[in-house]
């Protein structure tokens, strides 16, 4: 006995649809190129100005021992404790140069360039989420967050 497998037959409507074009891929290809362009942007000159208090205030909180760290994390009023949890985390891989402590804010804002694309295409078309994107991507406060070791850029992308 032999099992033949074939596929279900096409209803009607669907055997007659022309197949999809190649340029449907060119969307989400412009999405991505402007997510490498943001990259590009918040990625110079990133370590060229030293960390403000802020952001230092940021480096001393999560490299407080543990316990105090997670006492933060209870208390109301700060912001951002759960931030401070990761650049801990973050420092011990990539260590505390002003470049790498302010690149972690730069992968959250990068990847919210293709979010803004995806959001703008679910609830409109795939042109307003290219002109989010483009948005997001060149937008002057996302650069600003991105270079800075606080937790705004995450936000953004969360």
């Amino acid at each position: 006995m032999s099992l033949i497998l074939t596929s279900p037959p096409e209803p009607a409507e669907q055997a007659h649809r022309p197949p999809p074009s190649p340029l449907r891929l060119l969307w989400p290809a412009a999405a991505l190129l402007l997510a490498v362009a943001a990259f590009a942007l918040r990625v110079h000159n990133l370590a060229f100005e030293s960390l403000d208090i802020d952001e230092a205030d940021v480096v001393v909180y999560a490299l407080a021992d543990l316990r105090t760290v997670l006492e933060r994390l209870l208390s109301a009023g700060d912001n951002g404790p759960a931030y401070m949890l990761l650049v801990r985390l973050w420092i011990g891989l990539a260590g505390q140069s002003e470049f790498s402590l302010r690149f972690l804010s730069v992968l959250p804002s990068v990847l919210s360039v293709p979010l803004f694309y995806a959001l703008g295409r679910k609830l409109f078309d795939q042109r307003v989420g290219l002109a989010a994107a483009a948005l997001g991507a060149f937008s002057t406060y996302q650069l600003f967050f991105a270079q800075m070791n606080k937790m705004y850029a995450l936000v953004v992308c969360l």
